[in-house]
């Protein structure tokens, strides 16, 4: 599918706010009505101040969201992944029994993303320097519901379990592990879950399960509710492993809908001589994402001790595009007449002084991925099934005795 070139912000450069390509983007081939709710929506952007209020975000956002028209679903393969290559695989213990708990299922969107880069001031022998610059794209997902995220997650689901019995395992029945002692210890947590991160980057994930699927988190999970010492659920899914005598299984799959660019985080005395430049940018694209894509197994044969391991991706996975466009919501930088003169003083005396008053370049810019629900759903699943594919493998890899 066609999509939108890579959106970026250079913080050398003069920005403004890009209220006329918003207007140019809604109301293109539209009626005088559509052009109208467009005008609208702008005044709402502008009103809600998007780039110091989550709230205006998600406001504008839902707005772009109800652009939309309904377009068929595209018929999406899904994609292929080398898994021996891209995959940590520590289960060998899979070949013991056929029995199969999946005692737990999550799929993790990454709703709201950010990156950010930043050069320190660089330095000449003799004094002068050129001054730091910092950058950051905030980007947030428009036009997908909460229905559309479940339905997702219900349809992978299903390939899960139909892909598990057809590597010849059984799926031990939900309403067995529920009358089981080992689920009655489980510590669940309320869905639709939503992880908020603000530390290194700003990013927003809400996680689904499927309908009849409790939500649980294992101790030190990066996008959990539990801390590295809380061992209680890893304890009561092996006391569930001994109850029913077979493998407990929780695969989480994590994907977001933007890639995203950085022109990096430089320091030190010399890092930024010669560029002054920081950039960011993002652009539609599904992504796979590490660390936290991957099944959980564990296998007790005694409730105090038994063997975990898992099914990792190693490093992101960017699928592509998905049939989607990038709206700038709101664009700003300090680059000001007063600070061009100040720097432009400072070059022509080389006073330090000058440099530090005129202080480094900031730019900053939220943007927001407009895509049609069925064309998310299309190649959402293509993605994740890819990653489900790459689960099964593992159970074919090490076959029950």
């Amino acid at each position: 599918m066609p999509g939108t070139a890579l959106a970026g912000n250079t913080t050398s450069q003069p920005a403004a706010t890009d209220a006329r390509g918003i207007a140019q983007a809604l109301t293109a081939n539209k009626d005088s009505g559509d052009a109208a709710a467009a005008a609208g929506f702008i005044s709402a952007v502008a009103e809600a101040n998007t780039m110091t209020s989550a709230d205006g975000v998600e406001m504008a956002s839902a707005d772009l969201g109800a652009q939309q028209t309904v377009i068929p679903a595209p018929d999406v393969p899904p994609i292929s992944i080398d898994v021996a290559k891209k995959f940590h695989t520590k289960l060998k213990f899979l070949n013991r029994i056929k029995r199969v708990i999946v005692a737990g299922f999550r799929v993790g969107f990454v709703v709201r993303d950010s990156v950010t880069a930043s050069v320190a001031a660089g330095y000449q022998f003799g004094g002068t320097h050129t001054s730091g610059a910092s950058s950051k794209t905030a980007v947030e997902l428009a036009g997908v519901d909460a229905a559309t995220l479940q339905n997702i997650t219900d349809q992978l689901y299903a390939d899960f379990i139909a892909d598990l019995e057809a590597a010849g395992r059984v799926v031990v029945p939900m309403e067995d592990v529920r009358a089981s002692e080992g689920f009655a210890k489980l510590a669940t947590t309320p869905t639709p879950y939503t992880k908020e991160s603000k530390f290194l980057q700003d990013r927003i994930l809400s996680v689904y399960t499927p309908e009849g699927i409790p939500l649980w988190w294992e101790h030190g999970n990066q996008i959990g509710d539990k801390g590295p010492f809380a061992t209680g659920n890893w304890k009561a899914a092996g006391s569930m492993s001994v109850d029913l005598d077979a493998i407990v299984v929780a695969p989480t799959f994590l994907i977001s809908f933007a890639e995203l660019e950085s022109s990096g985080n430089k320091r030190g005395m010399f890092a930024g001589y010669g560029s002054g430049k920081a950039s960011t940018g993002a652009s539609p694209k599904i992504c796979l994402l590490k660390n936290e894509t991957k099944m959980l197994a564990i296998h007790f044969k005694l409730k105090i001790a038994g063997d975990i391991g898992s099914v990792a991706l190693k490093d992101q996975i960017v699928v592509g595009e998905f049939g989607a466009e990038i709206i700038t919501l709101d664009e700003r930088d300090n680059n000001n007449a007063t600070r061009a003169g100040l720097l432009g003083l400072a070059q022509a005396t080389g006073s330090q002084g000058l440099f530090a008053a005129a202080g480094k370049s900031r730019g900053t810019q939220t943007l927001a991925v407009q895509t049609n629900p069925s064309y998310f759903t299309a190649y959402s699943l293509a993605a994740l099934r890819g990653v489900n594919d790459a689960y099964i493998w593992a159970f074919n890899k090490y076959p029950a005795k």
